[in-house]
């Protein structure tokens, strides 16, 4: 018939949608992946900053646990050593200061964060002094509360060197007083111990708010009154210990400072961090964290177990190959009889250590050590005997060492030791300690037990030294030196005399 449909039009009349079905479709699929992204990056924001901002509080929190566990660490410090002043019997340090053989012990006893010791009398004049005595004065005003039960401490006084703060002990009935000449070398090296980094501050302020000592700090805020400051004028007075944000009246640097009062003693003692430190550890974090989330937000479960898998062929092929290399390194540098460095690797890290001095004038010295008699023991026992000989002989020698020290064999029975931050006298004494060490230890033989002796030659760098060879060529001339006087024995090549033990 004329109006019969047409293929097409059956097609769209047999359909049970109408034609625009699949537009209608799409359109809704995409609204709703539309929205489920919209809504996922939401969730994804909302997390994310819920996850940094926890993030910063943790740091925050940290923060405080740390600069108030640095505060805490200093005030036991710095108690300890103002009890050992005060456990001095000024009585005694007058009725032995000109006997030599106390001076030593009665030092060693105080501890060497005093620069120096002196007994008073009631006007000032000094009755025993005790350590060095350039730059102080040799009449001293005590505290006008003489008659306090705590140590009280003075003005702070330079020194050639160094700061010191005199800490007036309470007097004897007789009148006799202690005094003690805090160092501030060592509230520097209090200071390295809390700080490795070099951020952050440490501070002793009388209970006034005389600045007595700090690090850092210009030498013209030494002695300085920060009384009026917040510290002594609001802080202090509402608690003796906690801490807060503030800027440090002294350098006006932002820290988180910690407080404390010592209790028994008119001190107090604070300890600070560097905001931006604080911020910068942060921020390490909250990059570290987002980068994180980002890769979760990006990468599908699929992709993600296929990273997972590479990454693993790719770890398993790393370690394989750091093992390889550390294996062949080891190889490189280690004898592998005594597993000591060998001479190559010894030599080069001696010429380190010498480049090290020559850079921060910290003392250097070497130890070249000699089995005596080797040969004929090597000889008449066998090597088998000669191996276990200088393997127990190493090892001994390494187990006696410093972690920083470095020993190595430098050719048939000879051994070089490496002493960094070691002069010539305590160099001389770790030799002779391993010498007695050895001779003290037995090998066996098979049918009798023997025993070795050592003979080693001690060197210390020099400023003039611009290579290795002198500085060998002088233990070797020290290593000499201790055979020709009879072995067993430690030599110095600066006295060319054996220390023998």
């Amino acid at each position: 018939m004329k109006n019969d449909p047409q293929p097409a039009d059956i097609r769209q009349l047999l359909s049970p949608d109408p034609p625009h079905r699949h537009e209608i479709h799409y359109t809704r699929l995409g609204r709703l992946l539309l929205i489920s992204a919209i809504i996922f990056l939401l969730l994804f924001a909302g997390t994310s900053a819920a996850i940094l901002w926890r993030i910063q509080n943790q740091a925050e929190e940290r923060a405080v646990a740390t600069v108030q566990g640095q505060a805490e660490i200093a005030r036991q410090w710095l108690i300890d050593r103002l009890e050992a002043l005060e456990a001095l019997d000024p009585h005694w340090l007058t009725a032995t200061a000109n006997d030599p053989r106390a001076l030593p012990q009665r030092w060693v006893g105080v501890d060497k964060a005093w620069h120096a010791l002196r007994v008073i009398a009631v006007d000032g004049k000094t009755l025993t002094h005790i350590g060095p005595t350039q730059d102080l004065p040799a009449r001293l005003a005590p505290p006008t509360t003489r008659d306090t039960l705590t140590t009280q401490p003075s003005l702070p006084l330079k020194g050639r060197d160094t700061w010191v703060v005199p800490m007036f002990y309470p007097a004897t009935a007789e009148g006799m007083q202690t005094v003690g000449f805090f160092n501030l070398s060592a509230f520097e090296q209090l200071f390295r111990q809390l700080h490795p980094d070099g951020t952050g501050s440490l501070s002793l302020f009388s209970s006034d708010g005389i600045l007595l000592l700090r690090h850092p700090a210009p030498e013209k805020l030494i002695g300085q009154d920060f009384s009026q400051g917040p510290l002594f004028s609001k802080t202090l007075a509402e608690n003796d210990a906690g801490s807060n944000w503030a800027p440090q009246n002294t350098d006006g640097i932002l820290r988180l400072v910690a407080y404390r009062k010592l209790e028994n003693y008119p001190l107090v003692l604070t300890v600070g961090l560097e905001a931006e430190a604080i911020l910068n550890r942060a921020r390490n974090e909250i990059l570290t964290a987002a980068a994180i989330l980002l890769t979760v937000f990006l990468f599908t479960g699929v992709v993600v177990g296929l990273l997972i898998r590479q990454y693993r062929l790719a770890e398993s092929s790393r370690r394989w190959l750091l093992d390889a290399e550390a294996r062949l390194r080891d190889l490189a540098t280690h004898d592998s009889l005594t597993e000591c460095l060998n001479r190559r690797a010894i030599l080069v890290e001696a010429s380190n250590e010498l480049h090290r001095y020559r850079r921060t004038r910290r003392p250097f010295s070497l130890l070249m050590i000699d089995i005596d008699n080797f040969k004929q023991l090597n000889d008449r026992y066998g090597h088998l005997v000669g191996d276990s000989i200088l393997v127990g002989m190493a090892t001994l020698c390494r187990d006696l060492l410093r972690p920083s020290d470095q020993i190595g064999r430098y050719g048939g029975e000879e051994f070089l030791v490496l002493l960094p931050e070691t002069d010539a006298q305590t160099a001389a004494g770790v030799a002779d300690r391993l010498r007695s060490a050895v001779a003290g230890l037995p090998f066996e033989t098979g049918k009798e037990q023997v025993t070795i002796t050592l003979s080693v030659g001690v060197a210390v760098a020099t400023p003039d030294m611009q290579s290795l060879k002198p500085l060998i060529q002088s233990a070797d001339a020290a290593l000499y030196a201790a055979k020709e006087k009879g072995r067993d024995r430690v030599c110095l090549s600066v006295e060319a005399e054996p220390q023998v033990g």
